[in-house]
């Protein structure tokens, strides 16, 4: 079965009514879940339609787009990401790493292979090219006889296709959480990462295909969907230097781009836009008012997303 939206905001206002109503109930690993009898594809037809904007769900922009970069980089450490949430180290098996993690997947995970440039080469040079697929999943890292371990990867593996001027994108997901994961992070996840593939390649963003053996909602989470996703506008062009994100993106963490707002004019405006959201972030732990004020300054979609965000949090907690 397949389901076509626009972006995130058309998908989260039908999809998980969709499954509510075609889907069956069953017991998982951590709760109740209403699942599809069955796999389904979900198609986004502008991927760069991405920020989730709903009062009940509170998704965090700043995370979402920062754990992006961090899966650009190649990175599998815990530290980076629980200064935004602090319970994503509960996800950890160890504490210090992410098994699972997506980006050092691609980067350096299998043997230290970098998988990113071989696809960029067979892309260029292949004409109407099928092997360009990026793998996830590791059966000697991942296929274990216990089921003990907390952190798996749920994404299989990405193939990429250019068609014409513009590159498709195809993710093969084991499971998928719809609220939490397909909605939330994944769309911004991935996407970002099909359209730093197609700066690269200097193409348009194409369509985005997510294949899902097993898409489901967890009982627990149905509260998340009583507000709708409020449309946002589609983010400005966030690689802007294609050619030197990879070096920039790890100076951005080396420095820790991610903690203070360092003045360094980043040539690529994703790492601008990160680290304007970080620093609110930080700021905002401690006023709210002073990260809003800073955050209004700029009109530009991720920054206008959290400081909407950092307001309603602001109201929860008075």
């Amino acid at each position: 079965m397949n389901f076509n939206y626009t972006g995130v905001t058309e998908a989260f206002n039908e999809l998980p009514n969709k499954i509510k109503e075609l889907g069956v109930t069953r017991m998982s690993r951590n709760g109740e879940v209403i699942e599809m009898p069955h796999p389904i594809v979900v198609t986004f037809t502008d991927p760069r339609d991405r920020i989730l904007l709903s009062g009940s769900r509170n998704a965090n922009p700043t995370f979402h787009l920062i754990e992006a970069l961090w899966m650009l980089a190649g990175r599998n450490d815990t530290q980076s990401l629980t200064k935004y949430v602090k319970k994503m180290a509960d996800y950890s098996d160890d504490g210090i790493t992410f098994h699972a993690a997506y980006g050092h997947r691609w980067r350096r995970h299998f043997k230290g292979v970098d998988q990113i440039p071989i696809l960029l080469h067979r892309l260029k040079n292949y004409e109407n090219d099928r092997r360009s697929i990026l793998a996830m999943w590791d059966a000697e890292s991942d296929l274990h006889p216990e089921d003990s371990w907390k952190d798996l990867p749920c994404n299989m593996l990405i193939k990429f296709a250019v068609k014409g001027n513009s590159l498709d994108m195809t993710v093969f997901n084991r499971s998928n959480d719809v609220i939490l994961g397909m909605l939330g992070a994944n769309i911004v996840h991935m996407s970002i990462l099909q359209e730093y593939m197609a700066s690269r390649l200097e193409k348009k963003v194409g369509v985005y295909h997510q294949i899902s053996d097993n898409a489901h909602i967890y009982k627990d989470l149905l509260p998340k969907l009583e507000e709708p996703a409020i449309p946002m506008l589609k983010s400005l062009e966030l690689f802007t230097a294609p050619e030197e994100f990879d070096a920039e993106v790890e100076e951005w963490f080396d420095i820790k781009g991610e903690e203070e707002r360092v003045e360094t004019s980043w040539k690529n405006e994703i790492l601008n836009i990160a680290s304007d959201l970080a620093y609110a972030h930080k700021i905002g732990k401690l006023d709210r008012d002073t990260a809003i004020n800073y955050l209004n300054q700029k009109v530009e979609p991720w920054r206008v997303a959290a400081k909407i965000w950092h307001n309603e949090i602001k109201e929860r907690t008075q």
